[in-house]
């Protein structure tokens, strides 16, 4: 196999890779802003995504929910 062909099938791998996922947008619950952007998997969390994380305008940690 030439160099040309596994870098073209290496490159079309990241690309399917890329489509699988999607870009989410994370809200805090408590303010209601939005402060984090994340990507997941659309097969394996068909729900809305909700991960702990630090809010800068609360200044502690809280529940973010996925906006769209």
């Amino acid at each position: 196999m030439s160099f040309f062909c596994s870098s073209l099938l290496l490159t079309s791998y990241f690309l399917l890779h890329q489509l699988m996922r999607e870009i989410v947008t994370l809200a805090c619950t408590e303010c209601k802003r939005r402060n984090y952007t994340t990507t997941k998997n659309k097969k394996k969390t068909p729900k809305k995504l909700e991960l702990k994380k630090y809010c800068r305008f609360d200044r502690k940690h809280t529940l973010h929910r996925e906006t769209k």
